[in-house]
């Protein structure tokens, strides 16, 4: 038994310029995120409004912020097809909706930090 705190290593989510034919489970195609589900495919813009973003920071976890992110962007589709899955597979696509949108923002710090320098 470790007496060290242990935190599992994160794969990061594919990025991709165009959707490739065969497609991962999760993936980012420009400013979307793409995911897989027993259901089909399901797209969720990574881009939204400052005010949404305000919204669901404070919602306890990353199940409602999903869903008040979808209502926030008018997607009820989408909402619906969450809806329809298991909860593990939707706890699954929350977190990793979030993992995708947390990588794109550190990209984007990262390249304006770059060119900032230069």
């Amino acid at each position: 038994m470790s007496t060290e705190d242990e935190t599992a290593e994160v794969e990061p989510i594919p990025v991709h310029a165009k959707a490739p034919a065969r497609k991962p489970k999760h993936m980012v195609v420009g400013d979307t995120f793409y995911t897989q589900t027993p259901d089909g495919e399901l797209r969720i813009p990574l881009r939204f409004k400052t005010k949404l973003l305000r919204v669901i920071r404070d919602l306890p976890d990353e199940i409602d912020q999903l869903f008040a992110l979808l209502d926030g962007l008018g997607d009820k589709a989408t909402s619906e097809a969450l809806d329809e899955l298991d909860i593990f597979d939707t706890t699954e696509v929350a977190e990793k909706y979030f993992q995708a949108w947390q990588e794109k923002n550190e990209a984007r710090l990262g390249e304006a930090q770059r060119s900032s320098r230069s």
